[in-house]
């Protein structure tokens, strides 16, 4: 009998370090993918760099040869200023790549690309002076295509091989990174299923021993108690869920882990079918399961693909994986099944890839709005100094030729224009700066936000006839009055309007409607614009009043700040706003709303 305790005692001991050594195994891989996966995300930022960097060089030979195709000045000097902005996302995307952990083959395209890259810069700027100096249109192609064009050339095809290069590792990063976690995952449900083996087979050997030792039947069964109370010990304290059923799928026995993912007692499990802890739109493909593993059944560990969804007592459905393994009972066929609740593994997979999403989508968006920015900076300022020049010439030659007053004229509402352009878009800057620090203030008065949507149509008649576009305005006859900034407030409506526009076909239509409402229990004013032109795709509806966003459905122009001001405007007034399709199948005929409340606290 001692000699029965020491072995049992040793048994034990056993299983405890198995269950260390497994969990150290589990400590050990999770390490090594963490690994491989850093060095595959690195290899797949390479990627998109090295990406960018391409597509933009292959947008300055597209506009070096647009340089070459027409005479006019200001077309020249604004793709002149294309190619500034080009160049500077370019070398952006370059110094961040210089900045990765770069091998040394890795290095060496870097460096011949930057020193090819480097010579047609200068190239360029020799250029550009050429173009200033009106240099005719053969003398211009000859020197885009020798200094410009051909090198480029060469040194996009330098660059396809260094994405090639990239790629390859990306991908071998990749499958590293799987072949660990596959790897890392067999070998540990390999030691999980094994410590239920050895525990098990520990049980029946327990009793065994107690069972040949005890020498009266009263001794015998306080023996087999003991085995069997031993049995439940171990198979409880296996760090997963396991639950053993016979071939009807009858559940024989369930350890605490498993009645504690089901959120049932162990003596509910045991008078249960195996069914009850399945979804009741799949019980019936699973009852086909049963019988088909039953007539030949194999053991197929975890991590085999094998995933089903579940069913608690509480009625939650969760994602499974199932490891399941024959138990010979002699007359009778039992199944051990090891189950593992997977949500926090679904939902990390989940997360991993909308973070990525999302990270991409701001870098896509802070790279979009540095480019506008230096477009609708350098535009206006570009006309002030082209008009104002002109004008000087103008009137440098009045001695010889009278001045035409309308030419003047023209000249100086250019100037007004571009100017006024100018200051709008610096003022949206310091605006959205203002709402970011906090120091926003705001006069509100009673107005009539009614009149205020006729005089912002009347200011774009212009516009809108040009477009040969029809604004329908349904007011009602009730009191369009509301306590609220008449500034903020109208740059809002005049930003909603001047979109509705931009975006409409040629003959289109414009709905307007300002209707009272209830918002959080508070008398409100709803205004609500609705265009025929394209909308918003669904997943984007959000997006686009975030800072610097921009629907992939935009027309050319704007920086994005537009919906972002509109968004911080409306909040501070304690109002909401929202967009929608008005033709969701579709996806067409943009609506944009905003609620705003009669008064203000």
């Amino acid at each position: 009998m001692r000699h029965s305790y020491r072995i049992l005692t040793l048994c034990f001991a056993i299983i405890i370090a198995l269950l260390i050594y497994t969990l150290s195994e589990t400590h050990n891989n999770s390490i090594s993918s963490q690994t491989s996966w850093e060095k595959y995300d690195q290899s797949f930022t390479k990627l998109m760099h090295i990406t960018v960097m391409l597509n933009q060089m292959q947008n300055l030979t597209r506009i070096y040869l647009a340089t070459t195709n027409t005479d006019d000045y200001f077309e020249l000097d604004e793709l002149v200023v294309t190619a500034s902005a080009v160049r500077s996302i370019y070398i952006k995307h370059y110094i961040e790549l210089e900045e990765l952990n770069l091998d040394d083959a890795e290095k060496l395209y870097l460096k011949q690309i930057n020193l090819q890259a480097g010579k047609i810069r200068l190239e360029q700027m020799e250029y550009d002076k050429i173009l200033i100096q009106n240099a005719t249109q053969e003398k211009r192609l000859d020197l885009a295509i020798k200094n410009i064009i051909t090198p480029q050339n060469e040194t996009q095809v330098l660059m396809q091989n260094f994405l090639h290069y990239i790629r390859s590792n990306t991908m071998e990063n990749s499958r590293l990174y799987h072949e660990h976690e596959d790897i890392g995952q067999a070998k540990t449900e390999k030691l999980q299923l094994f410590t239920i083996y050895l525990t098990f087979l520990i049980g029946v050997f327990a009793i065994i021993i107690i069972f040949k030792s005890q020498k009266t039947i009263q001794d015998k069964n306080n023996a087999l108690s003991k085995a069997e109370s031993f049995l439940h010990s171990t198979i409880n304290s296996t760090p997963i869920s396991l639950i053993i059923l016979n071939k009807q799928g009858q559940i024989i026995m369930a350890n605490n882990n498993a009645a504690k993912l089901f959120m049932y007692s162990q003596k509910e499990l045991t008078t249960m079918n195996i069914s009850n802890l399945i979804p009741e739109d799949i019980r019936h493909k699973h009852h086909h399961f049963v019988r088909m593993y039953s007539k030949k059944p194999s053991s197929r560990e975890m991590n085999n693909g094998l995933n089903i969804s579940a069913l608690r007592k509480s009625g939650e459905i969760f994602p499974a994986e199932v490891g399941l393994s024959p138990v010979d009972g002699q007359d009778e066929l039992y199944i051990a099944c090891s189950i593992k609740d997977i949500t926090q593994q679904k939902a990390m997979e989940n997360a991993i890839i909308e973070n990525k999403d999302k990270a991409e989508r701001a870098n896509q968006a802070k790279s979009e709005f540095l480019a506008n920015v230096s477009h609708e900076l350098r535009t206006p300022l570009h006309a002030i100094l082209s008009f104002s020049r002109l004008g000087i010439k103008t009137i440098d030659k009045q001695s010889e030729r009278p001045i035409s007053s309308s030419k003047l004229e023209n000249y100086f509402n250019k100037i007004f224009t571009s100017g006024n352009k100018l200051l709008n878009f610096i003022n949206d800057l310091l605006d959205s700066a203002k709402f970011e620090s906090g120091k926003m203030e705001f006069e509100f008065e009673s107005n009539d936000i009614g009149s205020l949507v006729d005089s912002f149509i009347t200011e774009q008649e212009a516009r809108i006839d040009e477009l040969a576009l029809e604004i329908t305005t349904s007011t009602g006859a009730y009191n369009h009055s509301a306590k609220f900034d008449k500034h903020y407030i109208g740059q809002a409506i005049n930003n909603l309007i001047s979109n509705a526009i931009k975006y409409s076909p040629h003959g289109g239509h414009i709905y307007i409607s300002i209707t009272p409402c209830i918002y959080q229990e508070k008398n409100a004013i709803q205004f609500s614009i609705e265009d025929e032109g394209a909308g918003i795709p669904e997943d984007q509806l959000d997006f686009i009043f975030e800072k610097f966003a921009q629907s992939s459905n935009k027309i050319s122009g704007g920086t994005g700040l537009g919906l972002s001001l509109c968004k911080n405007i409306i909040q501070a007034h304690g109002g909401k706003i929202w967009a929608e399709n008005k033709d969701k199948k579709t996806q067409e005929k943009a609506q944009f709303s905003f609620i705003i409340p009669v008064t203000q606290s």
